[in-house]
C-alpha cells in the first residue's frame, strides 16, 4: 500500500505540473483536450482503488499491476502527445483540442435566421451575430472582429447596391488575415474600379460547405437583392459532405442530423495510445477505413456535383442572379494535385456556368507555397491578394465579360 500511495502522490504532481505547462504553453486553447485526458486517467487509476477499498479487500500483486498499467499508459499517452505530436488531428495541432467531424450542433442563431421567423434552424452555418471573433493560431494573430448581424465577417449588404456574395468555407472568409486583406474586401476594391455601384460582401464562414452556402444564398436573397453569387470550392468540402451528407441532412423540424461517428470515437477523441491502435487496425483520421474513404470521397464529389447541375443552376437562372464557380487549391494541391482535386475540376467544368480552375493560375507564381501558412495552411494576405486578382481577371475584367455583362456595370 506504501508503493502505490508513493505512486500517487506523484501522478498527482505530474498531473498538475502538466496541466500548468499546458496552459502556459498554449494559453489560446481555451481549453485542453489534455486536461480530460489526464482526468479520465485519474479516474482509472482511483477506480480500482475504490473497489478494493469497497469490498474491503487488501492491496495485492493484482492492485499494483494495475496501476503501474494505468501509469505507463499515461506516460505513453504524455509522449505522444508531446514529444512525438502523433496521432495529433489538425483541430489540435491549430488550437490544442479535438474537434469531431461529425457534430452537428455547432451552429449558432444569427440575425438573419431571427429575422426569417426561424428561431431554432441549424440550416444556415453562421457565426453568432454581431461577436467577437479571434483569428488566431501559433502562427498569425488578428483579434476582436466583430461579426455583422447576419453572423457573417465584414458589413453588411446594400438597399441601394448591385450585390455579389461570395460563399465558401474559411478559405472565402479569409481565416488566416486582417479583414481589409480578406479576398471579398481586396475583389470589391478591383471591381469598383469598374463601378462604385457594385458591393462584395462576404459570405465565407469556416466550416461550411456548399450545402450550407446555398441555403444562406437563398435565404439572402429573400432579404437583398443578389446581383452575383461567387461560390468557392475546394478539397475540404469533399470531406465536409463526406461527414455531414448532402440535402437530406436537413430535417423539417429546423435541425440538422450529419452521419453518426463510429461508437468508440469519444475514446479516440481523448487518448492517443488508442487512436495508435485504431489507426494501426487500418482506420484514418476521417474514422474511416481506406475503402470506406474513398467510396465516401467519390459519393460525396458526386453529391457536389449534383448540386450545382440540378439545384443551383436552375435556381440562380429562375433568380436572374449571376453564378461564378472557383475551385481553389489547397497548399497539398499546389505541390501534387489531388484525385479529389482533378474530379472536382472534370465534373465542374463541364457544367453549364462561369467556372475557374485557380491552381493553374497560382502556379504562374515564382513560390506558390509562399502564399499560404506553412503549418495552418490557409492563404497568408498575399495569398488572399492574388486570389481576387485572379478572380477579377477571370469574370470581371472587360476582356472576359461578354456584351450583356460589359453594359451591366456602365
Amino acid at each position: 500500500m506504501k508503493k502505490i500511495k508513493i505512486i500517487l502522490k506523484y501522478f498527482l504532481l505530474i498531473f498538475i505540473g502538466l496541466i500548468l505547462l499546458d496552459y502556459l504553453a498554449m494559453p489560446f486553447n481555451g481549453e485542453s483536450s489534455f486536461t480530460v485526458t489526464t482526468l479520465y486517467y485519474i479516474l482509472f487509476l482511483i477506480l480500482p482503488l475504490a473497489i478494493f477499498k469497497y469490498f474491503n479487500v487488501k492491496p495485492n500483486n493484482l492492485l499494483l499491476v494495475v496501476t503501474s498499467i494505468i501509469f505507463t499508459l499515461f506516460l505513453s499517452e504524455i509522449l505522444l502527445r508531446f514529444y512525438f505530436k502523433y496521432p495529433m488531428t489538425y483541430s489540435e495541432m491549430q488550437w490544442g483540442w479535438y474537434k469531431t467531424m461529425y457534430d452537428s450542433n455547432d451552429n449558432k442563431i444569427s440575425f438573419l435566421e431571427k429575422k426569417s421567423g426561424i428561431n431554432n434552424s441549424n440550416h444556415l452555418h453562421l457565426l453568432g451575430k454581431s461577436e467577437f471573433r479571434n483569428y488566431e493560431t501559433i502562427e498569425f494573430n488578428f483579434k476582436n472582429e466583430r461579426t455583422n448581424e447576419l453572423g457573417l465577417r465584414g458589413k453588411l449588404p446594400s438597399k441601394n447596391k448591385k450585390t455579389i456574395i461570395t460563399l465558401g468555407d474559411s478559405f472565402t472568409e479569409s481565416f488566416g488575415a486582417p479583414y481589409d486583406s480578406s479576398y471579398p474586401f481586396i475583389l470589391e476594391k478591383f471591381i469598383t474600379q469598374i463601378d462604385t455601384n457594385f458591393e462584395i460582401i462576404n459570405g465565407g464562414v469556416s466550416g461550411s460547405d456548399p450545402f450550407f452556402e446555398f441555403n444562406l444564398l437563398k435565404k439572402l436573397n429573400e432579404h437583398y437583392s443578389i446581383y452575383g453569387a461567387i461560390f468557392m470550392i475546394n478539397t475540404s468540402d469533399v470531406t465536409d459532405v463526406m461527414m455531414r451528407g448532402d440535402l437530406t441532412r436537413f430535417l423539417d423540424d429546423g435541425s440538422i442530423q450529419f452521419r453518426k461517428p463510429p461508437f468508440w470515437e469519444p475514446l479516440y477523441a481523448i487518448s492517443y495510445v488508442f487512436r495508435l491502435f485504431i489507426h494501426s487496425i487500418g482506420y484514418n483520421f476521417s474514422l474511416m477505413t481506406k475503402t470506406e474513404e474513398q467510396k465516401g470521397r467519390e459519393d460525396a464529389i458526386k453529391s457536389i456535383t449534383n448540386l450545382f447541375k440540378s439545384e443551383i443552376i436552375p435556381w440562380v437562372k429562375k433568380e436572374n442572379i449571376r453564378l461564378y464557380v472557383v475551385l481553389q487549391p489547397m497548399l497539398s494541391d499546389i505541390k501534387n494535385v489531388s484525385y479529389d482535386y482533378k474530379v472536382l475540376d472534370r465534373n465542374l467544368s463541364s457544367l453549364n456556368m462561369q467556372y475557374f480552375n485557380l491552381n493553374d493560375s497560382l502556379m504562374k507564381h515564382d513560390k506558390p507555397e509562399r502564399l499560404f501558412w506553412k503549418i495552418d495552411r490557409h492563404f497568408n494576405s498575399l495569398g488572399y491578394y492574388e486570389i481576387a486578382k485572379y478572380i477579377y481577371n477571370r469574370f470581371f475584367t472587360n476582356s472576359v465579360l461578354n456584351k450583356k455583362e460589359r453594359e451591366a456595370v456602365k
